[in-house]
């Protein structure tokens, strides 16, 4: 009866959404601290990690292996997507543009190249 009650309880489009949302503040906060610092500190992925993986559990209630897998694309999804505003703040500022000019210019074949630079 417990467990019943606790499947129903379970929202996965819920938690994927708090998880998504949690990935960009995620992304935004290292992106922020690579710019300010100017290194790349790689144990900012485990508090993206952290913060989506508790997001997801809290607000999807998930009681499957779903849940995690759910959270571990958003968790990638959120460390690239804060290495690339990272780089796109530097540009911003080496350029003397606007971030959001920047930032509209991206294409996925940009994103995909500038990962590959930026970790090469």
């Amino acid at each position: 009866m417990f467990e019943q009650r606790l499947a129903a309880e379970q929202k996965l489009g819920l938690g994927v959404a708090a998880g998504m949302i949690a990935a960009g503040i995620g992304a935004a906060v290292w992106a922020a601290i690579t710019f300010f610092t100017g290194y790349q500190i790689g144990w900012m992925a485990i508090g993206v990690g952290l913060l989506v993986g508790y997001t997801v559990s809290v607000y999807g209630k998930g009681l499957s292996n779903l849940y995690g897998i759910a959270a571990a694309l958003l968790v990638l999804a959120g460390c690239a997507l804060g290495n690339v505003l990272a780089i796109c703040a530097a540009v911003a500022v080496a350029e003397e543009v606007p971030l959001v000019d920047v930032i509209s210019q991206l294409t996925p074949s940009l994103i995909v190249e500038l990962l590959l630079d930026w970790f090469s």
